[in-house]
């Protein structure tokens, strides 16, 4: 159960990509900079999203 925990941990901590319109998460997309448009459904009404502790 400790490595479930940690698993959701890393994963919910780090920054992501999320667009309002088709609701997509990608955990990858913005590693170094954020895209232009959403690379699913071409909306430009994305934002970056960060869990802080």
């Amino acid at each position: 159960m400790r490595q479930l925990y940690a698993k959701r941990k890393a994963l919910f901590s780090r920054e992501y990509l999320f667009c309002e319109e088709c609701l997509m998460q990608d955990h990858d997309a913005a590693v170094m900079q954020m895209p232009q448009f959403c690379p699913v459904c071409g909306s430009s009404k994305r934002k970056m999203v960060n869990h802080e502790e």
